[in-house]
């Protein structure tokens, strides 16, 4: 709930917190989405972007806001792009563009049957471990995102955590 600490590491010995940022909601994950700019999922206030090296920084930039709790975000460049990915709870999945200042546009929200909790990326195909309902995978295609297949293990509790193999022909779903 403190927001993302900035620690300095050039002394792996004594690593030392230079700054901590207050984000808007409870910080979960932290991103690099370019040399200076941090995606942070900020729970209840959605996605933040932190300019980690501008005039006043580290600070927060930019925000989206969600209607549920994003847990956990991935991110995609593709060339000069960068998009991010929200698991946006019982909402779905969100996909996001970070524009070249740290401002966040909305591309797409795909509704999804299960609670979003974690995702996994690979290339432009992203994974979500969907809670109750098990594995959404879905594509980016252009800057819309698209579901692609499922798998519902009829599980009594909450598909929480998913992972890729490196050639993104296996997902592991716990």
């Amino acid at each position: 709930p403190d927001g993302v600490a900035v620690i300095d590491v050039t002394s792996k010995a004594e690593p030392a917190v230079r700054r901590i940022v207050k984000t808007p909601g409870g910080a979960w994950k932290a991103v690099p989405v370019g040399p200076d700019l941090i995606a942070v999922a900020d729970g209840s206030m959605g996605v933040s972007i932190i300019d980690a090296a501008g005039p006043g920084a580290p600070r927060v930039v930019s925000r989206w806001g969600t209607k549920d709790y994003v847990r956990d975000i991935v991110v995609e460049v593709d060339g000069n792009r960068r998009f991010v990915y929200g698991a946006c709870g019982m909402q779905g999945l969100a996909l996001l563009e970070v524009t070249p200042g740290g401002g966040l546009s909305e591309l797409g929200i795909l509704k999804t049957e299960g609670d979003v909790r974690h995702l996994a990326l690979s290339g432009s195909t992203v994974f979500a471990a969907a809670g109750e309902k098990g594995l959404t995978m879905a594509r980016r295609k252009g800057d819309a995102l698209a579901a692609v297949g499922g798998f519902d293990p009829g599980a009594a509790d909450l598909a929480r955590g998913v992972c890729v193999s490196p050639d993104g022909g296996r997902a592991f779903l716990t």
